[in-house]
């Protein structure tokens, strides 16, 4: 089975930049396998022909190219995030067409557990930072009993109903849906939801202490 490598493992092997790879990817000179998170690797065999001389594009001037590199991982990202949306919603809609043929019926959000979070999303980047940051607010507000729990199969989010990811559930109650709000905003979402929440602690500022 031919060995399958990162952008950066490519670029390394080949003397050029990362960004010189994913130019030649887009141009269809190099042939690469994308991978369910909407990445692309590297089949060895390609370095092998590469290296005969097949592509002799020479690298692209330094300056700018960290900025492109950025710019090219963030869309990557989205195609990525774009990818898992759409595989939810086909999956929605095609559940959707099912059970209005047979009966009728309209799935509605199931109840979660009380005291618990739960993120919506298939495994997108956007999936991933949603967990996490989640996971930090509920760290920050040190909440007790309060647990944050993944879905992921396709199957599980249907069954909450048609909605865009990733998505966020407090206690059966859809809070946010296709974006990952800040950390402030999403604190916000979580004291509302649970609203025995503590608040965080403010730190005090100097010039409200009166001097004796």
């Amino acid at each position: 089975m031919d060995d399958l490598l990162k952008i950066s493992a490519a670029a390394a092997e080949l003397g050029v930049t990362s960004l010189t790879v994913r130019r030649h990817i887009y141009k269809g000179l190099i042939q690469s396998q994308p991978t369910a998170g909407g990445h692309h690797r590297i089949p060895r065999s390609e370095i092998v022909r590469l290296r005969q001389g097949t592509c002799d594009t020479p690298p692209p001037n330094a300056r700018g190219a960290s900025v492109c590199d950025r710019r090219l991982r963030k869309l990557e990202q989205d195609v990525a995030t774009l990818q898992k949306q759409l595989a939810v919603m086909a999956h929605s809609c095609a559940f959707l067409a099912h059970a209005a043929e047979e009966n009728g019926y309209t799935p509605a959000l199931r109840p979660s557990p009380e005291r618990t979070l739960e993120v919506l999303g298939p495994g997108c980047p956007a999936c991933d930072k949603l967990a996490e940051l989640t996971e930090a607010v509920v760290a920050d507000l040190a909440l007790p009993g309060v647990q944050v729990k993944r879905v992921k199969g396709l199957d599980e989010i249907v069954a909450y109903g048609p909605m865009l990811t990733p998505a966020l559930i407090i206690e059966g109650k859809l809070v946010s849906s296709g974006i990952v709000p800040s950390k402030r905003r999403l604190a916000k979402m979580v004291q509302t939801a649970l609203p025995n929440a503590a608040q965080p602690a403010a730190k005090p500022r100097s010039w409200l202490w009166k001097r004796s």
